[in-house]
């Protein structure tokens, strides 16, 4: 069984804004107007936290996570709303 682990990126924030409504525990990186939020929920196999980031922040999240070193999948979300998704393999 391989690691499982997941962070979304946040585009056009402050780590101050991020700060006040990531979900704990959670570590944040800054590089510009983009945070990376590593929040523990997201290592559950699923970049859960970035719709209700995106939706609090009113900006562009794009949600990473890989499960068991197998599967990638991928969620963006602009404005709290899901505009796009991948998922590599598809499990189906």
């Amino acid at each position: 069984m391989g690691s499982t682990y997941g962070n979304v990126t946040l585009l056009g924030v402050t780590p101050d804004q991020v700060q006040a409504v990531a979900p704990r525990p959670a570590h944040l990186a800054a590089d510009g107007d983009a945070v990376v939020v590593f929040a523990a929920v997201d290592d559950e196999g699923a970049a859960r936290s970035g719709r209700a980031l995106s939706e609090s922040l009113g900006c562009l999240a794009v949600g990473v996570a890989v499960y068991d070193d197998d599967i990638l999948s991928v969620d963006v979300h602009d404005h709290g709303r899901l505009v796009g998704s991948l998922t590599v393999p598809d499990p189906q």
